[in-house]
């Protein structure tokens, strides 16, 4: 089974297996292989999971984490874009496309999903660690001023007035006063099956409730929602309202055009069957434009909501989760390969301009001294100072040109197993400047590493006979 991995650092304050005798001993050099997820928490740095059990522990206390990784969702407002990076939420220039700026970035506790910006906040719904607010008076030095655990899994927020709405999955659609961002207070709820994703038009929020479909609530009186219509379109995660019309992101049933001008009674015009699986949308004029998962970004006419026509197709490299328009540009969040910008100034014709990576996934580490050494799947290594645990700093990359599955480090040597391309040693004497010294064909898929006196140990598939070497 491929093992996943994130930087994790614990203070432990009582006894523990890892000191073997009265006193204070320090663990300089490890290999943290082999742990099993379950057993008191991880983080993983694609997914940025936290297992309950590790909030649970008294004697274990998480103080720092790497925490790079999946990008689930992006949102632009006055050229600038705030999209999720595993734990971080980005803040990035776009002024100029092609040349995208990174400005800052806040760590909070869980994966980003969801992020709106009203005045000088940034709402962001923040999986298992609720409703997050964060100041952005001054996008170079964001600062979270306010939050609200709500229990439940946080997807998706949008801000009207005074009120945040987010959807919470299991927990319902929870709304917030947040005239005070300081101090959100939740004022009333809603609770039916669990909601993906949002749109709030005047006194009516549009609620996608996977297998539950397209939920209508009247929110006039925030602090008593009612729902006053319902749509079963399939398997509902995203929504966008405009005009007298609901477009319903319906996973494998593609887009849901709903007539929702009577909300008591919502009724289906059109539909169109995309290439994948419709994850998010947007709407631009007559245009609606579809994150499609594993097809990229898809471009809809619905000039004519009852003849909705495919006009553009762009095969991003990733997973698109989600998609925000502004202007002649296309924002689309694409998992592991993470922010790509695409011109769509011509709708049969979109172009890519611009991308900003978040990073892959971790799948191994390895601590020696205040160092942290991370196999990053595609992204290759990753070497990080971890001097300080509360706040990891990366100090240098190398494109191991395969997936990094497993890493060790022996002297000024770091062994690299990676996959198809075998074995790569990487001299990491200069933290900040790692250079490749040589390679070896493993004649498998290379999975892990391990380094005994003057031989190399590679474990993996596909080999003819047990794999280890002789570094001379």
């Amino acid at each position: 089974m491929l093992k996943m991995f994130l930087i994790m650092w614990f203070v432990i304050v009582q006894t523990m297996s890892l000191v073997a005798q009265t006193g204070t001993e320090y663990v300089n050099e490890s290999k943290l292989h082999g742990i099993h997820p379950w057993s008191i928490g991880f983080y993983n740095k694609g997914w940025n999971y936290e297992v309950n059990e590790i909030r649970k522990d008294s004697n274990v206390t998480l103080i720092g984490r790497w925490a790079n990784g999946y990008c689930k969702v992006a949102y632009v407002h006055r050229n600038i874009a705030y999209f999720g990076n595993g734990g971080y939420l980005e803040i990035v220039d776009v002024s100029s496309p092609r040349s995208p700026i990174k400005l800052a970035k806040v760590l909070l506790p869980s994966i980003i999903n969801g992020v709106v910006v009203s005045g000088n906040y940034a709402y962001v719904a923040d999986g298992y660690a609720g409703l997050r607010v964060i100041d952005i008076s001054d996008l170079t030095n964001p600062q979270e001023v306010g939050n609200f655990v709500t229990g439940g899994w946080a997807r998706d927020i949008y801000v009207s007035g005074n009120y945040a709405y987010l959807a919470d999955d299991w927990n319902g659609l929870r709304i917030f006063d947040v005239s005070d961002p300081s101090e959100p207070k939740e004022v009333g709820y809603y609770i039916k099956g669990y909601p993906g994703g949002i749109y709030v038009l005047g006194d009516y929020a549009y609620v996608t409730v996977g297998g539950s479909g397209l939920r209508i609530v009247d929110v006039s009186d925030p602090t008593s929602p009612q729902e006053v219509g319902y749509y079963d379109t399939g398997w509902a995660l995203d929504v966008y309202v405009s005009g007298n019309y609901a477009y319903v992101a319906d996973s494998w049933n593609g887009v849901r055009i709903v007539d929702v001008s009577n909300p008591a009674s919502p009724n289906e015009v059109g539909s169109y069957n995309t290439r994948s699986q419709a994850q998010a949308l947007s709407v631009n004029d007559s245009y609606v434009y579809v994150a499609d998962y594993e097809e990229g970004l898809l471009i809809i006419d619905v000039s004519d909501p009852t003849q909705p026509k495919e006009v553009g197709y762009f095969d991003t490299k990733g997973h698109a989760r989600d998609v925000y328009v502004s202007g002649d540009y296309a924002y689309v969040a694409d998992g592991w390969e993470g922010l790509r910008i695409i011109d769509v100034s011509k709708s049969a014709q979109p172009q890519e301009v611009g991308y900003f990576d978040t990073g892959d996934q971790a799948i191994d580490i390895y601590i020696r001294g205040h160092y942290a050494y991370i196999a990053d799947g595609y992204d290759g290594i990753y070497i990080v100072d971890v001097s300080n645990p509360a706040r990891p700093q990366e100090l240098g990359q190398f494109d191991t040109g395969d997936q990094a599955i497993g890493i060790y480090v022996s002297g000024q040597n770091a062994f690299v197993a990676v996959g198809d391309s075998g074995l790569r040693i990487i001299d990491v004497s200069n933290p900040t400047q790692p250079q490749q010294l040589g390679f070896f064909d493993t004649g498998g898929y290379a999975m892990d590493v391990h380094v005994s006196n003057s031989y190399v140990y590679v474990a993996g598939r596909w080999f003819e006979w047990s794999s280890y070497y002789r570094c001379e």
